[in-house]
């Protein structure tokens, strides 16, 4: 319970100044069940770092799609990359173009569609990276600290429990 408050804090703090720093880990929300609110604490950081709501992705499992998903997002100048609803028992989070987003300050691939030197995307790679999902994994080099995974663990049904704030992420913005 500790180590996933500390984790929730440390995404607080990076994603204030993520844009400043050359690498910074990737931060997974996981937990057991649906509702717990993994996507609104993404949401919440993504307005505390932007100012609004960001769009979710789903992770691609195939590693050019991967790459080409982060190339469109860098390129696009997004400031958090939303992987939403990860399957963590089918999927797991790893791949060279994600562990290249994470320990490069730029990243650099071919253009989708493109042959030519000159189809090559080239741009910084100071984006945060945040999944969300139910049995969040790791694999490959995603275990050695490149992920931070904090989990969430409601005390009670979504129906039962009560809110000071909600819909958080509109009292956030």
């Amino acid at each position: 319970k500790d180590l996933s408050l500390s984790v929730a804090l440390s995404m607080m703090l990076t994603c204030v100044c993520r844009r400043s720093l050359d690498i910074a880990p990737m931060f997974g929300i996981d937990a057991n069940e649906a509702q717990s609110g993994k996507t609104e604490l993404a949401q919440v950081i993504a307005i505390m770092m932007t100012g609004h709501s960001t769009g979710a992705r789903p992770f691609p499992k195939d590693e050019y799609q991967r790459e080409n998903a982060f190339a469109a997002a860098l390129e696009s100048g997004d400031g958090i990359i939303l992987f939403d609803n990860v399957d963590g028992e089918t999927a797991t989070i790893e791949g060279k173009a994600l562990e290249m987003m994470l320990t490069s300050e730029i990243f650099q691939c071919r253009r989708l569609g493109g042959n030519s030197a000159e189809d090559q995307v080239r741009v910084p790679s100071n984006a945060m990276i945040v999944g969300t999902g139910n049995h969040l994994t790791a694999a490959g080099a995603m275990t050695e600290d490149r992920m931070l995974i904090s989990k969430l663990v409601p005390d009670k049904p979504l129906d039962k429990r009560e809110f000071a704030h909600w819909p958080l992420n509109k009292w956030v913005a």
